[in-house]
């Protein structure tokens, strides 16, 4: 066995484990298209009863394909503060949005406990 076949070995292993992390970032980013989709769809029913309402400043989609995780992020909702937390894009769906417009319109909400890493900064 020669150092060719040293590197032929190394090379196909390199190989299997690109594929791998390909698979991976595939299924990721299908995960958080189909999040963003399922929430683009909630919101396309939300707003027109929310520009009724006129509840408080609006949330931003952070979508994160290669994390296969979604974050919101919101400003001064509660306080003078933004606040930014994170879902893996699978836990995306209509109860989890009903929270989000729950905090949306001031009612009592478990939105933030439901999602991970969630950073405030004050204003």
């Amino acid at each position: 066995m020669g150092f060719l076949d040293d590197l032929k070995r190394q090379a196909e292993s390199l190989k299997t484990q690109q594929t791998i992390d390909i698979a991976a970032l595939a299924r990721n980013a299908g995960a958080v298209e189909a999040a963003c989709k399922t929430t683009w769809h909630y919101w396309m029913d939300l707003a027109p009863q929310l520009n009724v309402l006129l509840p408080r400043p609006p949330v931003r989609l952070l979508p994160d394909h290669d994390q296969g995780t979604v974050a919101f992020k919101a400003s001064n909702l509660d306080s003078l503060e933004t606040v930014t937390v994170s879902f893996a894009a699978e836990l995306v769906n209509a109860d989890m949005l009903d929270q989000l417009a729950r905090w949306l319109v001031g009612e009592p909400h478990t939105f933030l406990k439901l999602g991970t890493d969630t950073r405030r900064q004050e204003a």
